[in-house]
């Protein structure tokens, strides 16, 4: 009989947890069913709208926390949107425990090189982390960057399709209240093209875990210009990426 007492784990609670946060995200998926492919919308979950993800797929099939469908034979995965660090860090962690090869990250930021737009495409190929996360995971000289293939094929079908497209490196803070006048320079000046809140994120726990990953995020205002959003060229911009997004894993 139950004497009461607490009972002692046998496992390591490092093991515990990476199973109990697959239950948080997928525990209602059978197991062995999670497509390699997968879209990672990254943008703050009270304003994510899906349908331009889930419009360009047949065979739907929803669970609570992703979307599997089919786009051009391919089986792919739909997630719910994850903002900032720490929840795509567990995301990726959590992917890759379920075997998921390939990853795009689908999301919005602000332009910090002169030329960008608001509806323009920015492809990151490396993200300084200025993020709390990922400072747990790795040194402070690691570089967070995209898996070079799928970047430049990325780059490739962007251009095809005629978007608008700026590459380099992005500012991927945690922290977006401090993003001050002073901050956007700063990170400007070093190299910057735009800022986000999840790449860094991405970038680093895809690499660490063996996971090859892209992002192309829509530039929604310009906060070193003070040029603030245009909604009718944010929502053109993300139905692009989506269809991008979606077209990229299709052909991986």
């Amino acid at each position: 009989m139950p004497d009461g007492r607490a009972t002692e784990h046998a496992e390591d609670w490092g093991v515990t947890i990476r199973r109990v946060a697959r239950g948080w995200l997928f525990g209602d998926v059978t197991p062995g069913r999670f497509p390699p492919l997968a879209i990672l919308p990254l943008e703050n979950p009270d304003g994510h709208d899906a349908t331009h993800f889930l419009e360009g797929l047949t065979a739907l099939e929803a669970h609570r926390a992703v979307v599997f469908g089919e786009r051009r034979g391919r089986r792919l995965a739909v997630l719910s949107s994850k903002f900032g660090a720490p929840a795509t860090a567990m995301t990726v962690e959590v992917l890759a425990d379920l075997g998921v090869s390939h990853v795009i990250g689908v999301g919005f930021c602000g332009g910090l090189a002169p030329d960008v737009r608001c509806g323009d495409f920015v492809l990151p190929s490396s993200a300084f982390r200025d993020d709390g996360t990922t400072a747990r995971y790795v040194e402070r000289d690691y570089v967070a960057a995209v898996d070079p293939p799928g970047f430049a094929r990325l780059r490739d079908l962007a251009k095809a399709d005629g978007a608008v497209v700026h590459a380099g490196a992005v500012w991927s803070t945690d922290t977006v209240m401090l993003e001050t006048s002073e901050n956007l320079k700063k990170w400007a000046a070093a190299g910057a093209i735009a800022v986000d809140m999840e790449c860094g994120a991405l970038f680093t726990l895809a690499a660490l875990r063996g996971i090859k990953a892209v992002a192309v995020l829509v530039a929604s205002d310009h906060p070193m210009a003070g040029r603030e959003t245009d909604l009718t060229a944010l929502g053109a911009g993300h139905a692009r990426a989506a269809r991008l997004a979606l077209d990229y894993l299709a052909t991986s």
